[in-house]
């Protein structure tokens, strides 16, 4: 990482930006969560997409760790699981 400074602010800047789509399921169980987190980090990615998780209705479960501190999540539940 390099510093950069924009606008008056100084934030660090990858020297290279990874972003990993996979599509997953059975990330309802903490195990495959931090699975998941730990094959993330081995393959350096810097943003990762995931699709297809199918997480149970209301539950959000929590994919977060000191490498991925932050989470976004958009569902659509017009359609019914297979």
């Amino acid at each position: 990482m390099r510093p950069h400074s924009h606008t008056g602010t100084k934030a660090l800047v990858p020297d290279c930006l990874s972003v990993l789509s996979i599509n997953a399921r059975g990330l309802n169980k903490p195990e495959k969560r931090s699975g998941a987190l730990r094959d993330f980090h081995a393959q350096r990615a810097s943003i990762v997409l995931i699709q297809e998780t199918h997480f149970k209705d209301g539950s959000r479960p929590k994919l977060t760790n000191h490498h991925y501190p932050t989470g976004y999540y958009s569902d659509y539940h017009a359609g019914r699981s297979r």
